[in-house]
């Protein structure tokens, strides 16, 4: 058995307002219905997200009671393999009203390669079941936990980061368009109104405050002049100037590199000069100068500034196992590391506690080793320092955290320059000023702080601080899309199109076009390359310039591809008029471009071009179910029937007076065009231009 990809719909289509992808297929008849029965108990017990899915026509239980399609099977399961690796996915087949084979699967996505992947084990599964033609068997169930652990690795390595897709979550919540350009590069917004996010690093950071923030002996030069209390320092190229700045600060020191991030060549705590001799030499490996610090004593904090307002705090500390007076602190690391949230690097919500060579060695400065068990309540630490990516744990402080050092880190941020920043503080009691004496000093403030600690703490209240950026970044959520207008149906599509185009030209100077034979910024030399109708509009939604965009879509190409917006404000349809019928291919993409329409729809409804009556059944439809659907428009030649108003004058008899005026060619596409350009607010004297200059 295999599945081919035979469709990919990166935004809505006929199945779902969500990315799907379809497979079709093949050999389906070598698999038994007793084959499809043992794969499922076999996958439902190693793979508990399995048994979490549940929809209308193929709940666990429905499984359990009536015959087992392959293909709803092979649905649930790659749904369920990539919601264990943090994405969240629904089965859509219950909710989709279009037509689906039987040797068809439609699975929802949010990575392709890993959706694909997913599909393609569990035909792998079903294939070897035909092909051994074997009974239930348990250790198909310790098979099936191994792969499902291949695969999460896999997965591991080519999704988002956790923090990353808690923000796109968030960005499309708030109805902000949210996509992933390529590797960590988010874009949020279209057009000329995106945002591009790199983690925690944004547009609107600077690139200076950036460059000054991560070279530690700049910011401290700051600090100091501000008045703001940072460590005692000296920076060092040579080793020898390393131990000599030990001995003048007075040990014990802190060694780490100047422009070292998240953790990577400090040592912390050196009380010798061969110590510090070898942190040197692992800094070094990190940087190409090193500072040697005072060492202050308490605990470590982080305060998330963003947009100039403290949004969480927590308090971090380094790894380490709790003892039970039972378990060898090996046992106790595996427990921790149990825990489903825990993974490598920051696909994961907490970092998993590496027990490694530089855990044993501060195991053993401790009187440990990997095989001592620990009395109830003793601790072992596995790390000097407390950051979260090296399996440290957070607690939340947000609530406590004394106004003064608010202040202090609020101006940290400020000095920096920073729209975006973590403030690492080095203080006894956060609840306590820093101001006071032995109060604590600033550590050092990152320019791309780690989300994860506050939006999933280990202890304490988690602090949703993706809606502070996206709030920063879209002040007003009316400024994150461009205008998208969508002409589809059998008719002339493509004379409204220019129509509008012109018409639309007049006020904005960067407009958009997607059509079935070009796709660019109208009027400009540079002109996308031959793309399918989604990927078209993608590439101009990413291109800074584009102020509005015009989308000429045949009704076969937007059921064969879908679409790439998630909203469009006005769409127009173009049919051939009566008596012929409308093709039901047409209906369809009707009906799947009104539930993307949010604001108005552009029907026929004359004497001389009487739509369909199926047409207008298909737009009232997803008119009573839509809540984001503001209008629909039915118009008459003469302008009497119309429920759009511009100013005191209806916008239907505008448009037909300035096409009278003018003596334009074919009255209904320049209706058409008129009232469109009306509805995205085209000022009318520029309409009229337009047309004018259109008739020479």
């Amino acid at each position: 058995m295999e599945s081919v990809v035979s469709a990919t719909y990166i935004g809505p289509n006929i199945y779902s307002l969500e990315p799907v992808l379809r497979f079709t297929l093949q050999a389906v008849e070598k698999v038994s219905a007793a084959q499809l029965a043992t794969c499922y108990h076999a996958a439902s017990e190693a793979l508990p997200a399995l048994n979490s899915i549940v929809c209308e026509t193929g709940s666990p239980q429905c499984f359990e009671s009536n015959p087992i399609e392959l293909a709803h099977l092979l649905e649930h399961i790659s749904i369920a393999l990539q919601n264990e690796c943090g994405a969240q996915l629904e089965c859509i087949r219950s909710t989709s009203d279009a037509a689906i084979e039987t040797n068809e699967a439609l699975v929802p996505y949010e990575e392709i390669e890993i959706c694909d992947a997913a599909a393609k084990l569990v035909c792998n599964w079903l294939t070897e079941l035909a092909e051994a033609n074997t009974a239930d068997d348990p250790p198909l169930v310790v098979k099936y936990a191994a792969e499902i652990e291949d695969f999460k690795k896999f997965a591991a390595r080519r999704m988002l980061p956790v923090q990353d897709r808690a923000i796109m979550r968030t960005a499309r919540e708030a109805s902000v368009p949210a996509i992933r350009l390529m590797g960590r590069i988010l874009q949020l917004g279209q057009g000329i109104y995106q945002q591009r996010l790199n983690a925690t690093k944004t547009t609107l950071t600077n690139v200076v405050s950036n460059d000054v923030a991560t070279n530690k002996d700049y910011s401290r030069r700051i600090f100091e002049e501000l008045g703001l209390p940072s460590p005692k320092y000296a920076r060092v190229y040579r080793s020898r100037d390393a131990v000599a700045a030990a001995k003048h600060i007075g040990f014990p020191v802190v060694v780490k590199p100047n422009s070292g991030n998240t953790g990577k060549g400090i040592s912390i705590g050196l009380n010798s000069s061969s110590e510090v001799r070898a942190a040197y030499k692992l800094a070094r490996q990190y940087g190409r100068s090193v500072l040697i610090e005072e060492f202050i004593g308490g605990a470590d904090y982080r305060l998330l500034v963003i947009d100039g307002e403290l949004c969480a705090a927590a308090l971090r500390q380094p790894a380490h196992v709790i003892g039970n007076g039972e378990d060898s602190i090996e046992t106790l690391v595996a427990k921790v590391n149990s825990d489903p949230q825990r993974g490598i690097g920051a696909r994961f919500s907490k970092t998993l506690i590496a027990l490694d060579d530089r855990a044993e060695k501060l195991l053993k400065t401790q009187g440990f080793t990997r095989q001592s068990v620990l009395d109830k309540d003793e601790y072992a630490y596995l790390r000097r320092n407390a950051n979260t990516s090296d399996g440290g744990s957070a607690i939340d402080v947000t609530d406590s955290v004394h106004p003064h050092n608010r202040e202090i880190a609020i101006l940290a941020t400020r000095a920096m320059g920073l729209d975006i920043a973590g403030v690492d503080l080095l203080i006894p009691d956060i609840s306590q000023s820093m101001l006071e004496k032995n109060g604590g000093a600033i550590c050092e403030v990152n320019s791309r702080p780690g989300l994860r600690k506050h939006i999933w703490p280990t202890v304490g209240q988690p602090r949703d601080v993706t809606k502070p950026i996206i709030n920063m970044l879209f002040p007003s959520a009316a400024n994150c899309r461009v205008p998208i207008v969508v002409i589809t149906g059998n008719g002339e599509r493509n004379r409204v199109a220019n129509l509008l185009i012109n018409i639309i030209s007049q006020q904005y100077k960067h407009v958009g076009l997607v059509s079935n034979d070009r796709a660019g910024i109208y009027g400009s030399a540079v002109q996308c390359g031959p793309l399918t109708l989604p990927r078209a509009s993608r590439s101009l939604l990413i291109d800074p310039r584009l102020e509005i965009l015009v989308i000429d879509a045949s009704p076969e190409d937007v059921l064969a591809y879908g679409l790439q917006h998630d909203l469009c404000d006005v769409a127009i349809v173009v049919e051939n008029g009566a008596p012929a019928e409308v093709p039901a291919s047409s209906l369809q993409a009707i009906e799947l471009i009104a539930r993307t329409t949010r604001k108005h729809i552009i029907v026929d409804q004359t004497p001389e071009y009487d739509t369909s009556a199926a047409t207008l059944h298909r737009i009232d439809k997803v008119d009573s179910t839509n809540h984001d659907l503001k209008l629909r428009i039915k118009r008459t030649v003469d302008g009497t029937a119309t429920n759009v108003q511009l100013g005191e004058k209806p916008a239907v008899n505008l448009a037909i007076d300035l096409r009278n005026q003018l003596h334009t060619g074919d009255a209904r596409y320049t209706v058409h065009a008129c009232l469109a350009a009306l509805l995205l607010d085209i000022e009318a004297e520029k309409i009229e231009c337009a047309l004018r200059d259109g008739n020479r």
